[in-house]
């Protein structure tokens, strides 16, 4: 799509009609119809330039039952991102976007697995410890082995393919939406679903600006499909996750581990031994080892390390700060306990105190899932709690010991590809930039917040075909 219009002429509505030169040929035969507010909610075309559309399609209504399906996964793009290209224009054919809060630790596969809802995925990153040995990330890519969700996909670019997209992000961008537009055309589907890593490409080496460049390419793609599919489209956008947008440096994990006593090797075999596996730089870090309590506590003083959390010997889930430590415990009567020891890690005092005047902690002193997210979605933490319990409970299925968050700024993952890259954006963490992705459809508006595993419920609600199994836990 032409990235500005051949002229605008103001419409008696109030709005605005945008014509087009599409097909190249000098003239103006295509014109979006913009309501008061910007938003897309007409098409026309005028093909004899004489001043009056032949054919007009009213988008008011919502796709109409014939109207395919096309569903767009972004890779990485945050919710600031997405709405700041909104405010400013772009992505006119949809309804304010919504927010989603993507598991921890935020990673691709146990995200898009959550958000299918075909869980627990295999491991956090392609590169784990399956209990006997350190697998290597590139042989599980190459094998498909932790992206299940793939066969939930017509066109996802090959993993091993995801190494030069890193390296030269918008050209691969715009293979991908090339691709996805000729898949979509060609297929005789009711519904096509694409994905694209190189919004993750572009944010990470380009930051900010790789962003905003990557949302006025995929803008520009989507308005195309409208014309090209004559408005019979219903076209929805989603992200796995968030991107912190800044410059990151790598933290010296495994040199402080060794440093304080620990034995790093790719296997468990004696006291002191851990296995770190180290491949995509991400905000975040596993540890496998047979002294977690310990391990976290000292891990969490490396300069970097803001979280450490482990499953503890009562099957609840310790969290550890600089500032303290804190327990959080599942209620044999439902919900969820987060109870400070020695301090507060998760800064949620306040929003327990909250909780309590208004009568939202049960006798027990447990909260329900759904009011811990009501309560702490705007957190700098998002629905933290819950999100730590899940990704000690169900969320992969070779469960890491110890759970590193790091600050915003800080990465873990391979030295060689941390040689290759200068990195600009990054995710992994708890914090809200990272685990604040974004959903809009043509379909209608989304509630203003909703959790990644619970987005396919609720945009099979609003008519968008969604595979997978059900949704939330």
């Amino acid at each position: 799509m032409p990235v500005v219009p051949l002229r605008a002429d103001p419409d008696p509505r109030g709005g605005l009609v945008r014509w087009f030169d599409v097909d190249g040929d000098g003239r103006a035969e295509y014109a979006e119809r913009l309501d008061a507010a910007g938003r897309i909610d007409g098409i026309a075309w005028d093909r004899d330039a004489d001043g009056t559309p032949e054919d007009q399609v009213d988008l008011r209504t919502g796709p109409s039952g014939d109207a395919r399906h096309l569903v767009l996964i972004l890779d990485s793009v945050g919710y600031e991102a997405a709405m700041e290209a909104w405010r400013h224009g772009r992505m006119s054919l949809f309804p304010r976007p919504t927010r989603t809060i993507a598991p921890f630790p935020v990673m691709t596969d146990p995200c898009l697995t959550e958000f299918y809802g075909i869980g627990p995925c295999l491991a956090i990153e392609s590169c784990y410890y399956d209990g006997r040995r350190l697998r290597d990330g590139y042989e599980v890519y190459a094998r498909n082995e932790i992206t299940s969700w793939h066969r939930f996909t017509d066109y996802a670019m090959a993993p091993l393919a995801h190494i030069p997209t890193y390296l030269w992000p918008r050209p691969w961008l715009d293979h991908e939406l090339r691709r996805i537009q000729e898949g979509f055309s060609g297929s005789p589907a009711d519904t096509y679903t694409g994905y694209c890593v190189g919004t993750s490409a572009t944010g990470a080496i380009l930051g900010r600006d790789g962003h905003r460049h990557a949302l006025i390419r995929v803008d520009r793609f989507c308005r195309r499909m409208v014309h090209d599919a004559r408005g019979q489209v219903c076209i929805t956008l989603l992200s796995d996750h968030g991107h912190f947008l800044g410059e990151s440096r790598r933290i010296a994990l495994i040199d402080a581990l060794r440093g304080m006593g620990y034995r790093v090797t790719d296997r468990l075999i004696r006291p002191g031994d851990v296995v770190v596996p180290e491949f995509g730089m991400v905000s975040c870090a596993a540890i496998h080892t047979a002294s977690p309590g310990q391990v976290a506590r000292d891990a969490v003083g490396i300069e970097g390390v803001e979280l450490a959390a482990y499953r503890n010997l009562e099957g609840g889930v310790t969290v550890v700060g600089r500032g303290g430590t804190a327990v959080i415990i599942r209620s044999p009567a439902g919900g969820l306990r987060y109870l400070p020891r020695d301090g507060d890690p998760l800064c949620l005092r306040g929003v327990l105190d909250r909780l309590g005047a208004d009568g939202r902690i049960n006798a027990d002193g447990a909260v329900d899932e759904q009011t811990w997210f009501q309560a702490t979605a705007d957190h700098d933490y998002p629905d933290a709690v819950c999100r730590l319990w899940r990704a000690f409970h169900g969320l992969v299925v070779h469960t890491p010991d110890v759970l590193l968050s790091l600050e915003n700024g800080r990465h873990w993952g391979s030295a060689t590809q941390n040689r290759m890259v200068r990195l600009i954006g990054v995710h992994g963490n708890l914090r809200a930039a990272g685990s604040s992705g974004f959903a809009a459809t043509m379909a209608g508006e989304l509630p203003p917040v909703v959790r990644l595993s619970e987005l396919a419920d609720t945009l099979r609600a609003a008519g968008v075909a969604i595979p997978g199994g059900v949704s939330g836990r």
